[in-house]
């Protein structure tokens, strides 16, 4: 069973945030901390939907089935648009406040939980909060406070196929003053940190400050593993070939990191996308 929060984070910007415990009543030695994508909603509201397995409740027992001491919590988008359930992260996308509202939110995990390695698992629509993060960390990482934030995309020719629901990318060019006054507390949840998976996103950084800011942090906090897991269902979608090219770019823009590639011989379905949770894993073999 999952118990139902809601958080407050950034600038009183909410969330709402669901919890399992640990397997078995073992004890933590974890925190998974899961941003879904879209459709997924909780399981009361797919009670009629064809992927109502991949509901928020069952996807949180399957991450534990990889990691069974893991607490896990999944972050609510802010809101589902159209009928299908489209995954907004409107208080994640803030110019500047991405990591100030996720640092805000962390401040709810239960105290015994508070300072265990964090497990961050941004599936489909959630990696469009992991690439607004990035944003931010690249700036921390360049070390100049006068300079402007980087936008993730590029706004490169080959990909401008990008459906426009992707509304959330990052677009201001103004230096974050709040974010730059508390590069100390950023740099402690670096070290928190175990491990960051992407799992069958449609969208990657490509901006060369972006790529070239998260090499530098890669090289610079050596414990943290940066895991990007895909399938068919994405990177080799004929009506979307921008996903494919920006994968490229960010896998050969960012040493350090490491690309798993799922089910690669199987035809395409959503299904496989769904799968992918299955297919993850969260610590090293």
């Amino acid at each position: 069973r999952a118990d139902r929060f809601e958080w407050e984070g950034q600038g009183e910007k909410r969330n709402v945030v669901l919890q399992v415990q640990p397997k078995g009543g073992s004890e933590a030695t974890h925190v998974v901390v899961y941003f879904p994508g879209d459709v997924q909603m909780e399981e009361e509201d797919m009670a009629d939907s064809p992927w109502r397995k991949w509901a928020l409740e069952p996807t949180m027992r399957r991450l534990q089935d990889s990691l069974p001491s893991a607490f896990v919590c999944a972050i609510c988008p802010a809101r589902m648009e159209g009928h299908c359930g489209l995954a907004e992260y409107d208080h994640f996308l803030t110019y500047g406040e991405t990591l100030l509202h996720l640092m805000a939110l962390l401040q709810h995990l239960p105290p015994p939980y508070q300072h265990l390695p964090l497990v961050l698992v941004f599936f489909s629509k959630g990696v469009l909060v992991a690439n607004a993060l990035f944003a931010e960390l690249a700036w921390l990482a360049e070390g100049n406070p006068s300079s402007p934030l980087p936008d993730w995309d590029s706004g490169l020719a080959t990909c401008r196929g990008a459906m426009t629901y992707d509304r959330e990318i990052a677009r201001a060019r103004v230096v974050p003053g709040p974010l730059g006054q508390k590069r100390l507390q950023v740099d402690s949840l670096l070290r928190q940190i175990a491990s960051v998976h992407l799992v069958d996103g449609h969208r990657y950084p490509t901006s060369p400050a972006v790529l070239r800011g998260m090499d530098r942090l890669l090289r610079e906090h050596p414990r943290l593993r940066l895991c990007v897991h895909t399938s068919p269902r994405q990177t080799a979608c004929p009506a979307r070939p921008y996903i494919g090219v920006e994968h490229r770019l960010f896998l050969t823009g960012v040493r350090g990191l490491q690309s798993y590639s799922l089910f690669a011989e199987d035809p395409p379905t959503m299904e496989m996308h769904f799968r992918t949770l299955d297919a993850i894993s969260l610590l090293p073999s």
